[in-house]
């Protein structure tokens, strides 16, 4: 994402470093979106996500203790880019016995997504929990993400022939009155579309981007 502050860029490889990708994207998004309407700029902001809503997504799936460990480690590598000579490579990286090989990003590049949405939230948080290698932002996508949620006004005259044109469509809120009217649209339209409900997070659709962009 271009204009991504310099700290969340920081925040992402810290967490990759230290939970597989699946975990680290999840708990990322969900910290972010507890955190509050936007995405912390700055290093106090970005250690106040740490402390508080990241801290906690991760001692929900990992323990308290584990959390505390990988808090600890997190913000040294933060303080470590705060200083004008420090450097992410040069933070303390502890291996675990359980963390598997990450893949390497496919030479195609990231994710083009676009999500249609009242709001840029859904989007944003995406973009933030992924990072610019995996997924990026287009008006011609490979994924066609329609956040009922968040539902806007109208989906626009035009939402069939959008849909025709994006290889992937996802329906996030498909249990939802917005997202049912939707599916029923694009069922129609005889658009193939996957369906998310809202209980079950946003977790597995930011492992679909995840899985075509390594």
């Amino acid at each position: 994402m271009s204009g991504e502050p310099a700290f969340i860029g920081v925040l992402r490889e810290s967490v990759e470093a230290e939970v597989t990708s699946s975990v680290a994207s999840a708990a990322l998004f969900a910290a972010l979106s507890a955190w509050g309407p936007r995405v912390p700029s700055t290093f106090f902001e970005v250690v106040d996500l740490v402390r508080g809503p990241l801290r906690a997504e991760l001692a929900r799936r990992l323990g308290d203790a584990r959390a505390a460990e990988i808090e600890k480690r997190i913000e040294q590598r933060l303080r470590l880019a705060e200083m004008p000579t420090g450097t992410v490579s040069a933070a303390p990286r502890e291996p675990f016995a359980d963390a598997p090989t990450h893949s390497m990003p496919r030479a195609s590049g990231p994710v083009s997504v676009q999500v249609l949405a009242g709001s840029p939230v859904l989007e944003t948080l995406v973009v933030s929990a992924l990072g610019p290698r995996r997924v990026e932002l287009s008006d011609a996508p490979d994924m066609l993400i329609l956040d009922a949620s968040d539902a806007p006004a109208s989906w626009g005259a035009d939402l069939e022939l959008r849909a025709h044109a994006a290889p992937t469509i996802c329906v996030y809120g498909s249990d939802l009155p917005e997202g049912q009217a939707a599916a029923k649209r694009l069922t129609s339209a005889n658009v193939a579309f996957l369906g998310f409900e809202v209980e079950h997070g946003v977790a597995p659709i930011l492992d679909l981007i995840r899985s075509r962009a390594e």
